[in-house]
């Protein structure tokens, strides 16, 4: 529990330290009794990063894997393939093979799946580090031929190693359906 705590700490660190602060400015009379606005410089990045954020609009394709442990210990490779509206949001589609140790009447069994869903995130700055909320929903279909339909919510930070790379870390949380 209290590693749960320290990550939803961090996260929430990580996203108030993304947050602009607004620009003071005032006016000054020239000798003309003309005002000019003044605005102080900001160092910031280039306008165009600025406007577009660290994740830039368009495609976007992600290869992942991911680990887990509940019933069995599970693992997963996908793809997620889709269209980034904003620096915000992002919804795409995502394919996966993945394996899973599971416990039944005759013990331990590994099984191996496919899964289809639908991926969406919602990043909450535009920072480097962008923390995110993201919710999967789709398909399963093991190899005995069962299949089921789940959704999948979490949340993580994606951290930015160049304008249309980086790497994201992701607590999510699974349910079948």
């Amino acid at each position: 529990m209290k590693k749960l705590f320290f990550f939803i700490a961090v996260v929430a660190g990580l996203a108030l330290c993304g947050q602009e602060s607004a620009a003071q400015s005032w006016d000054t009379p020239t000798a003309e009794g003309n005002n000019v606005t003044v605005r102080p410089q900001e160092n910031r990045v280039s306008s165009t990063a600025k406007s577009q954020g660290f994740i830039p609009k368009g495609y976007r394709g992600m290869a992942e894997v991911a680990l887990g442990y509940g019933f069995g210990f599970a693992s997963l490779f996908s793809t997620t393939h889709g269209y980034q509206f904003n620096p915000h949001v992002f919804l795409g589609g995502m394919f996966g093979l993945g394996s899973g140790n599971n416990y039944d009447d005759d013990g331990y069994e590994t099984d191996l799946a496919i899964r289809v869903a639908v991926d969406s995130r919602f990043y909450i700055t535009r920072t480097r580090i962008a923390p995110f909320f993201g919710a999967q929903v789709g398909f399963e279909l093991d190899d005995d031929g069962d299949g089921f339909a789940y959704l999948n919510a979490g949340f993580g930070a994606r951290f930015a190693l160049k304008k249309k790379s980086g790497l994201s870390a992701t607590l999510q949380f699974g349910n079948a359906l």
